[in-house]
């Protein structure tokens, strides 16, 4: 995708979709809630109150930018070998929710299973904790100014 060629209101209608439909996931991967085959429930999973209004640092959304980028394109890459596998559209998988994995054919399964795996060890690695991560995470949806924050380090990582 070439950033240039879009409008800026096109690129905030991506990233907004991307935003809204991977945060969940995002928040109940990084907690540790992962698909379990082996019968088990998830853990548990409690959220607590977290200050908005928390500054993060230029280096803390520039690492969750490329994180975020990183988890994007094994999320195409993981949708479209389900999509040839199944032949059609992929429901909404989300990597703590058991039955949004499990309404898929056995193969597309592990497909999605090894992207919730790789989703997480990507956001392990960016530098960030999970708690920063996922407060990150939270306080994007809810605070417009850290959002844009966001899409314009989104935007500086993807310029060549």
């Amino acid at each position: 995708m070439i950033i240039s060629s879009r409008s800026i209101t096109d690129l905030n209608k991506v990233l907004s979709r991307f935003f809204i439909a991977n945060s969940l996931a995002l928040l109940g991967l990084l907690g540790g809630v992962i698909p379990d085959w082996s019968g088990r429930f998830p853990v548990p999973v409690t959220f607590s109150q977290l200050a908005y209004s928390q500054e993060f640092s230029p280096t803390q959304i520039n690492r969750y930018a490329k994180a975020v980028l990183d988890i994007e394109a094994e999320r195409k890459v993981a949708y479209r070998k389900i999509q040839d596998l199944i032949g059609r559209v992929p429901p909404n998988i989300v990597c703590n929710q058991k039955e949004s994995i499990r309404q898929l054919p056995k193969e597309a399964q592990s497909i999605a299973v090894n992207f919730c795996n790789r989703s997480k060890k990507i956001a392990q690695a960016s530098g960030l904790s999970p708690t920063e991560f996922n407060t990150i995470t939270d306080a994007a949806r809810k605070n417009a100014p850290l959002k844009k924050r966001i899409q314009q380090a989104i935007v500086k990582i993807r310029q060549p």
